[in-house]
């Protein structure tokens, strides 16, 4: 009788220690499932952002080639030389002058700060 209560024993304690691994394995599936599931997240929102990189560096390329357009067109309408001497230093090309300086640096200033902007 001993003999059969411990038989029932060891058979209930196998059953419960299958039971336990068979819950585990399928908890640990199914964690692997929404590992891969975020991995496959992550990697489609690297690629993302990778791709919206490459159109930044080409809008900022396009806007670095605007302008120094825009600045070689000024230059070429006011010249700060004629024939390679310096134009006399009236208020008119003093106002010219100090304009084409101010747009100068508000270019500049435009292409740094796009610069910044875009490599946050």
């Amino acid at each position: 009788m001993i003999a059969l209560v411990l038989l029932f024993t060891l058979i209930t304690g196998l059953l419960c220690l299958f039971l336990f691994l068979v819950r585990k394995y399928f908890y640990l599936r199914s964690g692997l499932k929404k590992f891969r599931k975020d991995l496959q997240t992550q990697d489609r929102k690297l690629a993302e952002a990778e791709e919206n990189a490459q159109d930044n560096f080409e809008l900022e390329k396009q806007l670095h080639s605007i302008i120094n357009t825009r600045l070689l067109e000024l230059e070429q309408k006011f010249p700060e030389t004629v024939n390679g001497q310096k134009l006399p230093n009236s208020k008119t090309e003093l106002l010219t002058k100090n304009f084409k300086n101010m747009f100068h640096t508000t270019l500049k200033l435009l292409k740094t700060e796009h610069s910044y902007y875009s490599n946050r």
